[in-house]
């Protein structure tokens, strides 16, 4: 989950489909151990990251790290990005215990650890720096993958994209699969994010995207567990509504706008007002927008595959 704060951004994991195809499964990504100056740390590098980690078996770090290595190249196909060569790896920590994970939040956010603590699966971004406790084989994975979304933007974009399109973004690397010999994440499935949309839509508890696009983490944070993970849903929804929806009509306009935002071309009218930065993007008002996506919304809740009580 991304939050905004006068500007200043923080990603704290809270939401898949995009229009790709799913990315075929590759075997461990190549990495090196080495024992770290922090107690009970081990320190990995790859590729593109520093993973610092007190996860003790050896086969959760190797997943770990081949998940990381494995969304940054479903992040560079999705966002048409490609960091520079000599480009900074990206800081990832993953603490064994909760205890050791409320320690480091402590020191890295200070004033803000409050909100950052209430984050239920433990996962975030601030600055530079992805952060998470573990939240089992799996649930770890998903968090690290979503939040290195996050990171990936906050180390290689000069701005940012609209934190509700941001979290959409985010949501289509959750389904990471993991088999005895290899991870690779799907970015053609997210079950959880399309129940909980049907969900909604059958409780009528969707909310307008003007309202979603103005809101910002602080406010998140705030929301019950049922409008949380609502709020992911409709962010992975509006994600892909502007990769699929009306026959793509949006899409040349969100890869732009996230071209932009990579490249520092956001102006300062964008950078003012979230919903109006779409509209401009978009060349269309929301409230047009509006019926087309609850028209979306059905239609994609309407293939989730659960069980209605009539």
């Amino acid at each position: 989950m991304k939050i905004q704060h006068a500007r200043a951004w923080m990603g704290v994991m809270g939401g898949l489909l995009l229009g790709c195809s799913a990315r075929p499964a590759t075997h461990w990504t190549r990495f090196t151990e080495t024992p770290s100056t922090q107690p009970a740390m081990v320190d990995i590098a790859s590729d593109h990251y520093e993973l610092h980690t007190s996860l003790l078996d050896p086969h959760r770090r190797r997943e770990l790290i081949t998940t990381l290595e494995q969304s940054y190249a479903a992040y560079c196909d999705y966002l048409g990005v490609t960091p520079a060569a000599g480009a900074p790896k990206m800081k990832c920590y993953v603490f064994a215990t909760a205890r050791e994970w409320a320690e480091f939040t402590l020191t890295q956010t200070g004033e803000m650890s409050s909100v950052y603590l209430q984050t239920r699966r433990g996962g975030y971004t601030v600055g530079k720096l992805f952060a998470s406790r573990d939240a089992g084989a799996g649930d770890t994975l998903t968090v690290a993958a979503h939040e290195g979304l996050h990171l990936f933007i906050a180390t290689h974009f000069i701005a940012r994209p609209p934190p509700f399109l941001e979290e959409g973004i985010a949501c289509c690397f959750e389904s990471v699969r993991r088999d005895e010999n290899r991870v690779s994440i799907d970015v053609g499935q997210n079950g959880a994010r399309q129940r909980r949309l049907a969900l909604a839509v059958d409780e009528k508890k969707l909310l307008p995207l003007r309202q979603l696009l103005a809101m910002h983490a602080g406010q998140i944070v705030g929301l019950n567990v049922i409008e949380v993970e609502t709020f992911y849903a409709q962010a992975w929804a509006f994600a892909r509504f502007l990769r699929e929806g009306e026959a793509g009509r949006y899409r040349p306009a969100l890869l732009k706008l996230i071209s932009d935002a990579a490249a520092g071309r956001l102006s300062s009218d964008d950078l003012a007002d979230d919903p109006a930065m779409l509209e401009r993007y978009l060349d269309v008002k929301l409230d047009i927008i509006q019926p087309q996506y609850e028209q979306f919304v059905v239609s994609l809740a309407g293939k989730a595959a659960i069980h209605r009580l009539e």
